[in-house]
């Protein structure tokens, strides 16, 4: 047996130097022990690592979604306006429509037809008058 207070007895160098024996041996068993432990410690902060590098990926990527989400919905907004806008015409166009509708209804067509005769022929008529003032001018002037 190896025993320390034993071999005290018989030299007083013999008890620390089983000390130490025993204590190497008990460092080597923990020391085999605790390898597959470091081993799967190191794995695992492998691990970790990677997710933190992945983790980082993903943030970095839900930022710039983010920043495109708030790029379309400024656009949606300005594309609802505009829609909006856009309707509004139409409505205009439309009672507009159903106006000449109403007065093609209420005159006829030829009625209508005349009329716009009519508006052509004083148009000439305020043309030439226009230019015969406009020549008068011009002859006043010089």
């Amino acid at each position: 047996e190896f025993d320390p207070r034993q071999l005290r007895r018989t030299s007083p160098v013999a008890e620390p130097l089983c000390l130490w024996i025993k204590a190497l041996c008990h460092y080597n068993h923990v020391s085999k022990a605790s390898e597959p432990k470091r081993a799967m410690l190191k794995q695992y902060e492998e691990q970790l690592e990677q997710t933190r590098r992945n983790t980082e990926q993903a943030e970095t990527r839900v930022r710039e979604l983010n920043k495109r989400l708030r790029e379309l919905s400024a656009e949606a907004t300005e594309l609802m306006d505009t829609k909006q806008d856009l309707e509004t015409r139409i409505a205009e166009c439309r009672r507009r429509c159903a106006q000449v509708d109403q007065l093609h209804t209420a005159f006829g067509k030829d009625a209508i037809a005349t009329f716009c005769d009519r508006v052509a022929d004083g148009m000439h008529l305020y043309e030439a008058s226009y230019s015969q003032y406009a020549v008068a001018t011009a002859m006043a002037v010089y």
